[in-house]
């Protein structure tokens, strides 16, 4: 009986983790919702919910150092709670991407004249790479690294994209250089989720083969 419980709190980590990704994925959403609509309420709402996910965070943190505490887990169970837990920080990060990109939409003046189209394809390109890396982890399925490593240097490709697109604005309207800037820092924050996709791929391979080395990657 003790050792189903056990069980039942080990899986539980699991449903924790589709969960928070799920909240992740839907703020990263809402984010580029409020970029393409200059949508000053869908900015407040974004980083209101924000705190919803950091809050989804704390609980799974308690939750995995209370099974520590409570049970001792060895082996691959203690694997599995590290792992959660580099899993679970990754999201929450990428929860406070979104919010720090409605902060920087609310402080856009005008809103975004070019690279609006690359906006969209990073965000796109982070969120299916975050979905992935999630049931990869929930599965131990390494099998999708590939697809991942893939939506990532696609990420990447409309970064460069989205670079090239600032400078050609500038170079014919300068004063619109903090603009271009704001509107760059945008993309690097749905690049970065994208590379945090890519790292919750190293967690998995840590749960899956007890590769320490992958957790530094």
């Amino acid at each position: 009986m003790v050792r189903e419980q056990y069980l039942r709190e080990l899986e539980s980590v699991n449903s924790d983790v589709e969960k928070l990704c799920d909240r992740v994925c839907g703020l990263l959403r809402l984010s580029i919702e409020c970029v393409q609509n200059w949508d000053k309420k869908c900015c407040a709402k974004t980083i209101r919910d924000e705190r919803h996910s950091r809050r989804l965070f704390v609980e799974l943190e308690e939750k995995c150092l209370n099974i520590i505490a409570r049970q001792q887990p060895v082996a691959a169970d203690l694997r599995f709670i590290t792992a959660a837990l580099v899993t679970g920080r990754k999201l929450e990060r990428c929860g406070s991407y979104a919010s720090e990109i409605a902060q920087t939409t609310k402080l856009l003046k005008p809103k975004i004249a070019a690279g609006l189209a690359e906006l969209v394809s990073l965000e796109q390109t982070a969120e299916e790479a975050l979905r992935l890396s999630a049931h990869g982890f929930v599965r131990r399925d390494l099998g999708l690294k590939a697809d991942i490593v893939r939506l990532e240097s696609e990420n990447d490709g409309y970064m460069n994209e989205l670079l090239e697109r600032m400078k050609e604005h500038v170079a014919k309207s300068p004063r619109s250089a903090e603009l271009a800037f704001r509107t760059y820092m945008i993309g690097k924050y749905y690049e970065r989720a994208a590379d945090n996709a890519l790292r919750i791929t190293h967690a998995t391979n840590y749960l899956v083969t007890g590769d320490r080395n992958s957790l530094l990657d």
